[in-house]
């Protein structure tokens, strides 16, 4: 759990905030509710595909090593 959250959750929460903010730079409600929704509909669904796949073929690769 380091791992993934000091090599992937980390670098890509730091860049999707800020492109998030270059993107609606106002802190009016709309903006708010265009970032909340762009991350449930594009982040979230991509970061949890990529960390399942990485998880599932840890696990895998871990089984055929006898670990």
């Amino acid at each position: 759990m380091l791992a993934v959250g000091l090599l992937m959750s980390g670098p890509s929460l730091h860049l999707w905030f800020n492109l998030m903010s270059w993107t609606f730079p106002n802190p009016d409600i709309w903006s708010i509710v265009k970032k909340v929704s762009l991350g449930q509909l594009v982040f979230g669904p991509c970061f949890n595909t990529i960390f399942f796949s990485i998880n599932g073929y840890a696990q895998g690769m871990l089984k055929k090593l006898n670990l």
